[in-house]
């Protein structure tokens, strides 16, 4: 089966409400802008995470969403290096509904249960009512009454119960000790759960050990998947693309893997959200051969270096953060922790992940041709996309999976 969750978490300050979240109406431009926004984000993400070889694994609309509601509460230079770091060309008053209700589509139970959730964490005090309800509207982000001054430790612990629970425990600690202390002012949150089988399903008698060649050209011995079957396929210049769809097709796989063991370098730079919905876009439906490795992968990524290097510094440092759109006072909030998780196994059935993101912000203190074939026994790429909206939610490399 095949489950992806994912969590992303900002620390800040608010208090919680009841009543049924209904997601923005919003024009299909806006969505389909907000949707090219998180996926040249996303591809972006890879780069920087990518840098030095070695697998990656990241959710980038759960990274998205946290640092998108700290951008509904910045100002000044501080939400101007917010809006180019997460690639947004939409103004605020229509960017964050946009994301939001991108981030809801495609919501349900059964076969594939895909689940979002959104939530602050503070005292509903230390924050302005029209911040508290533009994160509300956007997002559905109620505030969570908790106590960081009186007992810093009891809060991480809700926080992370509450990230373990809206993942089906497969993202726990998300935060550790002494990410959270009597500073902290407000935590954000966001968690994405997945979970589908494959519309047409691996035949395990076919899976078998074979060699996964790395990209220095060494052998490593992983449980190979093979499979026939019709899907769109595409051959670009160095490399193979097929999408495997899950149960009711909305959700898919898409498998990027390169014609040499020692190709993917190659194809990363080619790697543009633009690119990668033309390459979709030319896909045909045809007879595919895919040999792909049985996967399992977790991460765990510091974001801080990760945002500064796509241009988000301000609102790192304490003297120079602008997040007076959430408290009114500016110079006296900024991101002090933000981290990621991220999980995924394949098998089979389908596949199953998690991912997790965390910020914290505190005080100043045709005729039947041959089958083409898609082989992922070299370092390939892959990913997780809502066909309908075209949002990429989980992005990953994998390099050696007899790790």
């Amino acid at each position: 089966m095949r489950y992806l969750p994912a969590v992303v978490l900002l620390a800040l300050s608010p208090a919680a409400a009841d009543d049924a979240w209904r997601p923005p109406q919003v024009p299909a431009e806006d969505l389909r802008a907000a949707a090219a926004a998180s996926n040249r984000f996303g591809v972006d993400l890879l780069r920087v995470l990518g840098e030095g070889g070695g697998d990656v694994l990241v959710a980038p609309p759960s990274v998205l969403a946290a640092f998108a509601m700290t951008w509904a509460g910045a100002e000044g230079e501080t939400a101007a290096q917010l809006a180019r770091a997460l690639r947004m060309d939409l103004p605020p008053e229509r960017a964050h509904p946009a994301l939001g209700a991108l981030l809801a589509a495609g919501q349900g139970a059964g076969d594939p249960t895909f689940a979002v959730a959104n939530r602050l964490w503070g005292a509903g005090q230390d924050f302005r009512a029209d911040y508290l309800r533009r994160t509300r509207e956007a997002y559905g982000a109620d505030l969570a009454p908790v106590d960081f001054r009186g007992d810093p430790e009891a809060a991480r612990a809700r926080i992370n119960g509450w990230v373990a629970e809206r993942t089906r425990d497969r993202i726990k600690d998300l935060l550790p000790p002494g990410t959270i202390d009597g500073l902290t002012r407000l935590v954000l949150t966001n968690a994405v759960y997945f979970k589908g089988s494959w519309q047409a399903r691996f035949d395990a008698q076919a899976t078998r050990d074979g060699p996964f060649t790395r990209a220095d050209g060494g052998q490593v011995q992983a449980r190979l998947m093979h499979q026939t079957l019709t899907a769109p396929f595409h051959r670009g210049q160095g490399f193979a693309l097929v999408e495997l769809p899950y149960a009711g097709g909305r959700f898919a796989m898409v498998l990027v893997a390169p014609d040499a063991h020692d190709g993917l370098p190659a194809v990363e730079r080619a790697l543009t959200a633009e690119a990668l919905a033309t390459w979709l876009g030319a896909a045909r439906t045809q007879q595919v051969q895919v040999v792909l490795p049985r996967l399992k992968l977790e991460a765990e990524v510091d974001l801080a270096p990760v945002l500064r290097a796509l241009g988000a510094t301000d609102v790192f440092e304490p003297a120079r953060a602008d997040l007076s759109g959430m408290n009114g006072r500016v110079h006296d909030l900024h991101v002090t922790a933000a981290r990621h998780k991220a999980f995924v196994e394949v098998n089979e059935e389908g596949t199953e992940a998690a991912a997790a993101t965390g910020a914290v912000v505190g005080t100043r203190s045709a005729a039947r041709p041959q089958p083409a074939v898609v082989r992922c026994d070299r370092p390939f790429l892959f990913m997780i996309r809502d066909r309908e909206t075209g949002l990429v939610w989980f992005l990953g490399r994998e390099t050696d999976p007899g790790r």
